[in-house]
Order: structure tokens, then C-alpha cells, then sequence
């Protein structure tokens, strides 16, 4: 019986922040209890035991797949709390292909496809998934978070 490739899902992983808590929790950006302030989700079920939007961002890891889409965005979690996000970058020795994935100021998302060949099954790559959050007087704030990506071969039937 021989397989068949199928579509390759489009991954989106998104990081909510709850910019009126994380300015609170961490008044002088000094990347405080940030866990506390923000959560991250993913539309892949993320992997069990990661804590898909609750607990340690740290313990979040993501499926992704060889040949698929990987789409990063941020948002604040309440839309009009007087401070907006915007993603700064995506750092990864391999996932992307080049260390640092920077993003134009003021996006809040980033797509790319997940093409190195050279992935084994089942690796799993911490990045840092870096944004910035600026208040109504125009101060800005970057943190960083530490997220995990398991990188999957293409699904079959």
C-alpha cells in the first residue's frame, strides 16, 4: 500500500499579551514574571503536556511540519487597552534557515516555510520570539519568550 503526501497544515502560533498586566507586573521592562501577562496558542493542539495558553511559555512547543508554513503574530489581548505590540523578531539557528528573522516595525506577524532538509524527525528548537509593547505616550518595552517548535516530516495517508 503506498502513501500519498498530504496538504501540509499552515501552522499559526500566537503570543497574547496582556499589555495593562505586563506593564504592571513589569513596570521598568526588566522581563519580569511575563508568564503572568502573556500565553501562547497555537491551532495545531500544541504538543501534550505544553500547556497550550496556560502555565510556562518556556513548556509551550508547537507541531510543525517540513514543507508547511509557520505564521508568528502577536496581539494584545484586550484591543483598546492604550498600549499596542508589535513583533521585533524570530530567532532560530535552523528552523528558519538564518539566525534572526527580523520584522518590519510595526507588523504584528511573520510567515515563513519551514524547508531545511536536514531536520530529523521529532527535533524539537527553542526560539526566541522577541515583540515590543508601547504605551499611549509612546514609550517602548521589548521582551523576549522562549517557546519550543517540534518539527514533524510532511503527514501521509
Amino acid at each position: 500500500m503506498s502513501t500519498t503526501p498530504q496538504t501540509i497544515p499552515k501552522i499559526t502560533i500566537t503570543l497574547q499579551v496582556d499589555t495593562v498586566k505586563l506593564s504592571s507586573v513589569d513596570p521598568k521592562g526588566k522581563q519580569g514574571p511575563i508568564d503572568d501577562a502573556c500565553k501562547v496558542l497555537d491551532n495545531n493542539s500544541a504538543a501534550p503536556g505544553s500547556n497550550n495558553g496556560k502555565g510556562s511559555i518556556e513548556r509551550f512547543q508547537s507541531n510543525a511540519y517540513l514543507g508547511g508554513q509557520v505564521k508568528w503574530i502577536v496581539k494584545p489581548l484586550v484591543a483598546d487597552s492604550g498600549f499596542t505590540v508589535a513583533l521585533k523578531s524570530i530567532s532560530v539557528d535552523t528552523i528558519l534557515g538564518a539566525k534572526t528573522k527580523n520584522v518590519k516595525s510595526g507588523k504584528t506577524s511573520i510567515t515563513k516555510t519551514i524547508s531545511d532538509k536536514k531536520f530529523l524527525q521529532g527535533d524539537i528548537q527553542e526560539y526566541t520570539f522577541t515583540f515590543q509593547m508601547k504605551d499611549a505616550d509612546g514609550n517602548k518595552t521589548t521582551y523576549s519568550v522562549d517557546p519550543k517548535i517540534k518539527l514533524n516530516p510532511p503527514p501521509r495517508t
